[in-house]
């Protein structure tokens, strides 16, 4: 385990979350990466480059 890993795990049983899931969520709206992605697609969006749900083939 990483020390960035057992760090995640000590915030997490301070903050004690209710499943395993909700430690997901934690991690995934603290981590940088991840925001950076998340805002590199909204300004996609908000240029023009999405992609409606209507369009896709399922």
């Amino acid at each position: 385990m990483t020390q960035k890993m057992k760090i995640i795990y000590y915030i997490a049983s301070l903050i004690s979350f209710k499943s395993k899931d909700d430690l997901f969520d934690y991690q995934l709206e603290n981590n940088p990466r991840f925001l950076a992605r998340i805002e590199k697609a909204r300004q996609s969006l908000r240029e023009g480059k999405g992609v409606k749900l209507e369009d896709l083939d399922f």
